[in-house]
Order: C-alpha cells, then structure tokens, then sequence
C-alpha cells in the first residue's frame, strides 16, 4: 500500500484540473475544429484519470511510477486553462483562432501531444494493474502488447524531440538570458535541474534492478516443476528468448545511466547564462517522459511473464473420460476441441493443489464401476441355450418313437415358457396337435 500513498495526493487534484479544463474548453469550443479535438483529448484523459482511481487500494509497484506522469497531466492542464482565458480576453469573441494560441509549452497542438503520451501511457498502467488482477484472454494480450509498443516509440519520438530542444536552448544567445531574469527566478534553477538529473538516475537504477529481479525469478520457477515433455518445451524456448531481451534491455539501461552521469557531469560545470528556466523545463519533461518509458517496461515485463500452453487440437473417442490440463501455464490456448459419444472432456489451466483436489474427488471411485444387473446377463444367455432342442428334433425325424419325441417337445417348450413367462402361441398349439396325431397313427400301424 506504500506505492499507492504517492498517487492518491496527485490523482485528485489531476483529475479537478482534467474536468475544469474540459469545462473551459467547452465554454469556448463553438464550432472551432481545434477546440474539438483538445475537448476529445482532455475528456478521454478524464475518463482514464477516473479509471485509475479503481486502483488506488492495489500494492503494484507500478503506482509509484505512474505518479509522476499523472501529476504533469494535472499541470498542464491548469496551465493550458490560464492560456486559454488570456488568450481570450486579447482576442476578439467569435474571430479566435486557437492554434495561434501559445503558452511555455508551445502550441495547442503540441500540447495535445503531451496530453495524448500521458493519457496512453496511463492506460498501458491501468492495463498492467488489470492483469494483475485477472487473467485475459490471449487476443486482449496481443492488444494490449501492440499498444505497449506504440506508446514506446512514441515516447522515444518525444525524448529525442526533447534532446533536441535542449542542445538548442544550450547554443543559445546568452544575450536574451535578461528578458528572462523575471521568469527565471521564480523557476526552477541549476540546482534543482541537477536533482531532476539525479532522480532519472534513481529511476534507471530502480528499474535496472527490477528487470534483475524478473530474470532471477523467471528462471527460479521452473526448477521446483516436473520436465516438460510435448509441446510445453516450446514455453522454454519463450523463455529463452525472454532471458535474451531482459539482458538487452538491462544494457540499454546500463548505457543510459552513463549518458545521464555525463550529462549531470556537464550541467555542474555549464556557466549560469543558460536560460536556466528553459532547460530546467526542458529536464524536467525528460523526467516524466522517462517514467512513461518506466510504465511501457514494466507492462512488456508483465507480458512477458505470461506463460502461454498451444495445443493444436484435442479429440476424445467413444466411451472415454480425458483431462487435458496444465500447471506451467497462465493462459491455455487450445485450437479445436471435440468430444464425440459418451466421453466426458476437461480441458483447462490450474494450479496443482487444484488438479490434486480434483483427481482425488473425480477419480476415487469412477474406474471401479460394478456392471450393471450381471445376473440379468446370465440369464439371457441360460434362456437362449435353453431354446435349442436339435436332438429332439432329430429324433422326432426317425420316427423310432414318436410319442416320446412329442413328450420332450411339448416338456421343452413347457421349460422355455415358464422361463420366459409368456403362453404358447396358436402355431405352437397346433403342432403339437398334428405331432400327436402321428404319433398316434405311427402306433397303430
């Protein structure tokens, strides 16, 4: 919860900002196209600051490097407001043309620039401390990671702009550094860009640090398991690629932490004639413009921790109970699943207490199943045993002694109708009536 104390001073007061601004912006908007699409901007950055407020009771990490893009949103956005009522009370009602309105952070547009990298950074966070609470489904992932990449690149887009600008404040004229002197002083001096510096530092270290502590713990999991066989090995083959990037990623952190030593090595010994109030400003969106790096890194980390099974398809024959189930794997992700008659078919993700549980309850007793009515069997076997009688037959043939031959039929079939409880039927009355008859005239002769 110590995360979140840093946020939630911060977030209230962004989102009175976001709403106030979104209510001057509307007061102006008219049919002005420009004032449109800043009241689209800063309504989106509204609903996502509400949208973080969800969270506030989470313990994630990444809270406390979201704090510092929210809090610039809440900034900007107050200065934005106070542009926007200056420049309406110098010009003329109903003939403004918004886009030639400035302010410290250039125009209009630039400045829906920024509020679209910290809204879409904020949203990365969001669907980050989303994950954490629950599993997604693989298409939401692969979603949420494109948007993960476009928010990087546009905000390293936005670094090297910022890298820019700097140089060129620093080859500036020292002559114009009067007409600033009034702003300068109530601006944030030498001194305090060193500590702006000396925070990215901190920022690159810690996450330097977390990237170590996904690598440790990525590889540590696998040894308490069983070895993978089938397809799972290919989940080890992810992971190999994902050792792969956190190093990439770890000297890439390794090269900036140097680039920011040198830069804060030449900050200490730059001349106090810099247009310090420009570049302190310049810094300190280098700040929050890394910690927007910070959160992209965090969510890719975040995806990359997913664990995802592939299964082609999964068939179950005639008459079979099949669980297909995995232990390693976040998401389950199976092509074709079928079933056919009298099958009964599991296929799923779970822990192992869970599986454990449930092959104990499922399985205790299914396999020793008694047949049904085993009595009810023998005895449709006895009766059709019972209802052959060839050698009496045969021996009604001979005519050796016919009325005995007509006692066994008759006893014969006296036996299989008690069996089967019914009564002879009017073609088995009638011969045994011809039957009788010649046996009665084989005797006479």
């Amino acid at each position: 919860m110590a995360e979140a104390l840093g946020i939630v001073g911060v977030l209230p007061a962004a989102l009175t900002a976001t709403k106030s601004l979104a209510t001057i912006v509307k007061r102006y908007m008219d049919r002005d196209n420009t004032l449109q699409r800043l009241n689209h901007e800063v309504t989106d950055l509204s609903d996502v600051l509400g949208s973080l407020q969800e969270f506030i009771d989470s313990d994630a990490p990444i809270l406390l490097i979201l704090k510092g893009p929210v809090e610039r949103c809440g900034q900007v956005c107050c200065e934005c407001e106070a542009a926007m009522k200056k420049f309406s009370a110098k010009s003329k009602p109903g003939l403004r043309d918004w886009m030639m309105m400035e302010f410290e952070r250039g125009n209009i547009t630039s400045f829906m620039d920024t509020l679209a990298s910290y809204k879409s950074t904020i949203m990365v966070g969001i669907g980050t401390l989303t994950m954490r609470r629950s599993k997604v489904a693989q298409e939401t992932l692969e979603a949420y990671g494109e948007m993960v990449k476009n928010t990087s690149y546009n905000l390293e887009l936005r670094l090297q702009r910022i890298e820019k600008s700097i140089a060129a404040a620093a080859a500036a004229d020292s002559s114009t550094t009067a007409e600033l002197g009034a702003e300068a002083s109530a601006s944030i001096n030498l001194q305090d860009e060193r500590e702006v510096t000396r925070q990215c530092l901190r920022i690159c270290q810690d996450a330097q640090s977390y990237i170590e502590s996904l690598h440790k713990e990525q590889f540590s999991e696998p040894q308490t398991t069983s070895p993978p066989e089938g397809p799972i090995r290919n989940q080890f083959e992810a992971e190999l690629r994902t050792s792969q990037m956190l190093n990439e990623n770890r000297t890439s952190i390794v090269q900036t932490i140097s680039y920011l030593q040198q830069r804060l090595a030449s900050v200490i010994m730059a001349s106090n004639d810099r247009k310090p109030s420009q570049v302190a400003a310049l810094l300190e969106e280098i700040n929050v413009a890394k910690q927007c790096v910070e959160v992209c890194n965090e969510a890719s980390s975040q995806i990359q921790q997913r664990k995802i099974h592939v299964i082609g398809e999964v068939i179950a024959d005639d008459d079979t109970d099949q669980v297909v189930i995995t232990t390693l794997a976040d998401l389950f992700d199976v092509k074709k699943v079928r079933a056919k008659n009298r099958t009964t078919q599991l296929v799923g993700s779970m822990s192992d207490q869970t599986a454990q549980k449930m092959s104990e309850g499922r399985y205790s007793s299914r396999f020793g199943k008694i047949p049904d009515d085993p009595t009810h069997v023998t005895f449709a076997r006895d009766g059709v045993q019972r209802s052959s009688s060839a050698p009496t037959v045969q021996s009604a043939q001979e005519g050796s002694s016919a009325p005995t031959v007509q006692s066994a039929q008759e006893g014969s079939k006296r036996s299989a109708a008690a069996e089967t409880g019914r009564k002879p039927s009017p073609n088995e009355v009638r011969k045994r009536a011809t039957g009788g008859d010649g046996g009665t005239l084989s005797a006479d002769e």
